[in-house]
């Protein structure tokens, strides 16, 4: 889940402690690094003119569908950022804010796709999945399934791997674009494999978020 400690354990109060926790007000954010998704730990986009989005209401997000181990939503709408007016930044992620400024950060999501249920084979370094949709460079990130305690031995959590070596079915996983030498696995098990595309922002450049394109997950 892409959900941070602070929107989990409110969500825990609410439903167990009977501490009131309101529906949020939802600020979409742009974020330039994440060093740990669940703290959380973050730098947000500073270019000239940067501002969170406002996205809600019931108009703004889909009504929740099942999806890759969980259930999820997703925006309805184009998310449009304002114009960068100074530097560029490289943007990694978006994230779920409860504030037009400061606020609490609820979600950290990877901008490109959902979330894929992989198992990871020590044979060979492989991850398998029926329909993964990768291919050779994407950016991913690897996060444990709910229930489970530990990733494979040789992965972890907010680090960036590049894919290597895919078919249809398989791939592996690589610390270098275009490298493909394979992350050493060296236990079973699975992962969340997580796309991380990253988003290039030159001065004048207006970024947005496609439609459908920010996909939040629960499970």
């Amino acid at each position: 889940m892409s959900a941070t400690t602070l929107y989990v354990d409110a969500l825990i109060n609410h439903t167990f402690r009977d501490t009131p926790f309101g529906a949020p007000t939802i600020h979409v954010g742009l974020l330039t690094a994440v060093t740990n998704a669940e703290t959380p730990a973050f730098t947000e986009a500073l270019y000239g003119s940067y501002a969170r989005q406002s996205i809600d209401g019931d108009a703004a997000w889909d009504a929740p569908v099942a999806g890759e181990g969980g259930r999820i939503t997703a925006n309805t709408g184009l998310i449009g950022f304002p114009q960068n007016t100074g530097s560029a930044e490289t943007m990694i992620a978006a994230g779920i804010f409860s504030a037009i400024t400061a606020g609490s950060l609820y979600f950290i999501i990877g901008i490109g796709g959902v979330a894929k249920l992989c198992t990871a084979l020590n044979a060979g370094d492989l991850f398998t999945h029926d329909a993964h949709g990768f291919a050779d460079d994407d950016i991913v990130r690897a996060e444990n399934v709910p229930g489970v305690n530990a990733l494979p031995t040789g992965l972890a959590e907010n680090t960036r791997y590049f894919v290597a070596n895919q078919t249809a079915t398989t791939f592996t996983l690589s610390d270098t674009a275009g490298d493909g030498s394979p992350v050493v696995l060296t236990s079973d098990g699975q992962a969340l494999i997580k796309p991380f595309d990253e988003i290039q922002v030159n001065a004048n450049d207006t970024p947005e978020i496609a439609i459908g394109a920010l996909v939040i997950p629960f499970d």
